[in-house]
């Protein structure tokens, strides 16, 4: 009976203690938000609008009325405006290790700026050592290349051919190529590589990392020189077991500062907050890089380098 009286008196007070409070929270901030990644197959473009209350879950408002100037090492390349699309872009490619910035004013004379340089690009090539899943590997990347102020990342995914023979109203046949891609989760034990977007298996002892696999240390001699293994799930000693239709393709980028902290923080949002159906509200909330002077967003730059695997 004691215990009894003693467990009512504690829930009594915990709930005596609850009491709605109103918390004076300063007024949300709309800024101006700048977003462009730069790669030397593209075009240099940025598309700009302006954030969003937090209630609000209307389309962001795209901005029409900015004036838009990009550099290369300091000198104007081009100056354009608003298009159709959303976007400021001009004909023009960005070149590997030259830097470049973008400078947006807009008619209430608040003005945007953001600056990257183009990293270099990576030797890559693959082998496939021993057949042995105890080593951690059945399939090897050798990175070759600079990668002083920079950082690489790499990920994977294959894709499938398919015919399919269609007849028409009149009795003729045509054929249909049907294609398919799938991203195959990698997995690795070296401990060399970052582990945030990984789960650990205890059964096998590897890490399964999700989309990407973000290379955190190199190797240094006169080039940097960097080989890690890893494995899909199969183990040949002569090619990964694909089908005949099936080819698997690795592209390793190099990224500058602002792009490896953007893609990180990026991704570590998404596996918080986006990727489970219920998120979990003890986690601790992750901002998403942003090197924009005067507002929000991502002026960054890549490289990258991409081989057939068979």
């Amino acid at each position: 009976m004691k215990k009894l009286i003693s467990m009512f008196c504690i829930l009594f007070l915990l709930i005596s203690c609850i009491k709605d409070a109103d918390l004076d929270l300063p007024p949300a901030e709309i800024n101006y938000v700048l977003n462009g990644i730069l790669h030397p197959d593209s075009l240099v473009s940025v598309y700009i609008s302006k954030s969003n209350y937090l209630e609000d879950t209307t389309d962001y408002p795209i901005i029409t009325n900015a004036k838009v100037i990009f550099y290369e090492n300091e000198t104007q390349i081009g100056q354009v405006e608003y298009s159709q699309t959303g976007n400021y872009t001009i004909d023009y490619k960005p070149k590997e290790n030259q830097k470049y910035s973008v400078k947006a004013t807009f008619d209430d004379g608040h003005i945007l700026f953001a600056e990257d340089k183009i990293p270099s690009k990576l030797d890559l090539n693959y082998y496939f050592p021993s057949c042995n899943r105890d080593s951690g590997r059945d399939f090897g990347l050798r990175i070759i290349g600079n990668t002083d102020n920079s950082f690489v990342w790499s990920y994977f995914y294959s894709f499938s051919i398919s015919r399919k023979f269609v007849m028409t109203d009149s009795g003729e046949i045509n054929i249909e190529y049907l294609s398919e891609r799938i991203e195959p989760s990698p997995e690795s034990r070296d401990i060399r590589l970052d582990d945030f977007n990984a789960s650990f298996d205890n059964t096998s002892g590897y890490f399964d990392y999700y989309k990407y696999i973000r290379i955190s240390s190199f190797e240094s001699n006169t080039t940097n020189n960097f080989i890690f293994g890893l494995s899909f799930g199969s183990c040949s000693s002569d090619s990964l077991i694909l089908k005949d239709s099936e080819k698997l393709l690795a592209i390793v980028m190099n990224t500058s500062i602002h792009y490896d902290r953007y893609l990180k923080s990026s991704l570590q949002h998404y596996l918080l907050n986006e990727q489970q159906d219920t998120p979990n509200p003890f986690s601790e909330p992750v901002r998403i890089y942003s090197n924009v002077e005067g507002g929000l967003g991502i002026f960054a730059a890549y490289n990258s380098t991409q081989v057939s695997i068979r």
